[in-house]
């Protein structure tokens, strides 16, 4: 059972959740159930995992692809694929390099996207691009929820915009004007792509810091691993200037107050928010949907 934590403050959640946390924590169940209970009370919710584990898919016990797909109602899900996110990014660039490059500097760019493409932060910066091109949807949605992948992937993708803006602009920086004519027409065309693209991390960037906008329920165990990785994910979010209204602590065997008490000195300031073991773990959508009621029931937020 699940019961009714003495919560200091309520919150209602903005349209963008992220769920985050070590590897095993219960960050899929909860992001599934929350969306269900979400759709349930009639909203349009897209739930998306950003971990290539794919466990969402085995949860729900139904087929994902990169694409959103209805689920049940008003919850829609979709997998972030990060082999075709690559695949995706790489041929956006070799396209812009086609487009904007001189001819007789095509075939050794070529070369460097192709060897590039083998660099593992070319996946991540991909990654992250698709998740921001899900995220700059979000006016088809009610909410969006994001189940990230394990805590060190996310937080690196989180510091990306300000990393990835950054680059944007200094090669905006190094275009200079050009000489007139179709020289000048190519550099053009190539600036409104970058600035495009700049402006697409800058809102993201925006979105993330806006806690009207967006929030991250930062999942813990109560075990001394979850709670340490816990503990450095906080400091890092609050550096990135994202809001955590809760640090949800999953398969609680200890009493709320005493939970709370004992965390609170690692955790100064935090709203702390126990859920107990639900055994056994939900799977497939009766399970799931059993268990989003009850966490709408316990959960004054939703």
């Amino acid at each position: 059972m699940i019961f009714r934590p003495d919560t200091p403050q309520a919150i209602s959640l903005p349209p963008i959740v992220l769920l985050g946390g070590k590897g095993g924590v219960g960050k899929t169940t909860l992001s599934a159930a929350l969306g269900l209970a979400l759709a349930e009370r009639g909203k349009r919710v897209l739930l998306v995992s950003t971990d290539p584990a794919h466990s969402l898919a085995d949860l729900l016990e139904q087929p994902l692809g990169d694409a959103p797909r209805r689920v049940q109602g008003g919850l829609f899900a979709r997998e972030i694929d990060p082999e075709a996110a690559r695949a995706a990014y790489l041929d956006t660039v070799r396209d812009n390099i086609r487009r904007f490059a001189q001819p007789e500097f095509l075939q050794e760019a070529e070369r460097q996207v192709m060897f590039a493409g083998q660099h593992p932060g070319v996946m991540e910066s991909a990654l992250f691009e698709a998740l921001c091109r899900c995220l700059d949807q979000i006016g088809q949605w009610d909410h969006i929820i994001v189940d990230t992948a394990p805590t060190g992937h996310t937080l690196h993708l989180l510091t990306l915009p300000q990393a990835m803006g950054a680059w944007t602009e200094a090669l905006l920086a190094r275009q200079g004007e050009g000489q007139g004519g179709p020289e000048e027409e190519r550099w053009q065309k190539a600036r409104e792509v970058l600035q495009a693209r700049r402006a697409l991390f800058e809102r993201t960037r925006d979105r993330l810091q806006n806690p009207a906008t967006t929030a991250f329920l930062l999942v813990a165990n109560d075990d001394r691993l979850s709670l340490l990785e816990a503990e450095r994910a906080r400091q890092t979010l609050e550096q990135a200037a994202v809001s955590i209204p809760y640090l949800l602590i999953n398969r609680s065997q200890d009493d709320a107050d005493s939970l709370r008490q004992r965390l609170q000195h690692h955790f100064p300031g935090q709203t702390i928010h126990p859920l107990p073991n639900a055994t056994p773990p939900p799977l497939g959508l009766t399970s799931l949907g059993d268990f989003a009621r009850q966490l709408a029931d316990v959960m004054d937020w939703l």
